[in-house]
């Protein structure tokens, strides 16, 4: 939901550009990164990483949830959620390793499995839960 408003944003300060382009009768707008959007975010992949608060919406509520019955029901829904998640995960993983080989193929592997082996982690610990 904020991508839209931020790419509006960006094209207002010269970063991004914006072409509308049809699919037959359907109007598609499709952005494309200006030289100082480039700038801007190479200069942004060599800063430090800044701290990482995760928020979870999920872990919120079943810390002040009492009901046992509503404690399951969030449990189930969340599991559910996930193991879509990770299913996803894994046919992008396949589309991956189907690609040549490149270094890129490679990092993008690894950040995916990264994402994965949390998934795995949270996946187990829900049904643990349940």
């Amino acid at each position: 939901s904020t991508i839209y408003p931020m790419l509006k944003v960006l094209a207002e300060e010269e970063k991004v550009l914006s072409q509308v382009e049809y699919v037959g009768k359907k109007k598609k707008e499709v952005f494309s990164i200006t030289d100082k959007g480039r700038e801007e975010f190479n200069a942004w992949i060599k800063s430090p990483t800044g701290s990482e608060i995760p928020r979870n919406e999920f872990l919120l509520k079943i810390f002040f949830v009492t009901d046992s019955d509503e404690i399951a029901r969030l449990f189930l829904e969340r599991l559910e959620k996930i193991e879509k998640t990770f299913e996803a995960y894994k046919a992008i993983e396949k589309r991956l390793e189907g690609l040549g080989d490149s270094p890129r193929k490679a990092i993008r592997l690894k950040a995916l499995r990264y994402g994965m082996a949390h998934l795995a982690l949270e996946i187990q610990w829900l049904k643990e839960g349940i």
